[in-house]
């Protein structure tokens, strides 16, 4: 599991490989939305849907949220 310092996403499952590191949940939009974190803005903002990853060997991350 990696803990991720941007709290609200919460901790995130990994798979990980010689050149790899993927998400193997999905992210929990409403989980999110409803953190404590994300209380002071959610009248304005909320999330839809999330996935990130990272390709080790360019250590090129990637995601949406």
């Amino acid at each position: 599991m990696i803990t991720p310092s941007v709290k609200f996403l919460g901790e995130l499952k990994v798979a990980f490989g010689p050149d790899k590191l993927d998400l193997i949940q999905q992210i929990d939009t409403t989980a999110m939305n409803n953190s404590a974190f994300m209380k002071p803005v959610a009248s304005v903002f909320r999330f839809t849907s999330g996935n990130v990853s990272i390709d080790l060997v360019k250590f090129k991350p990637t995601g949406t949220l």
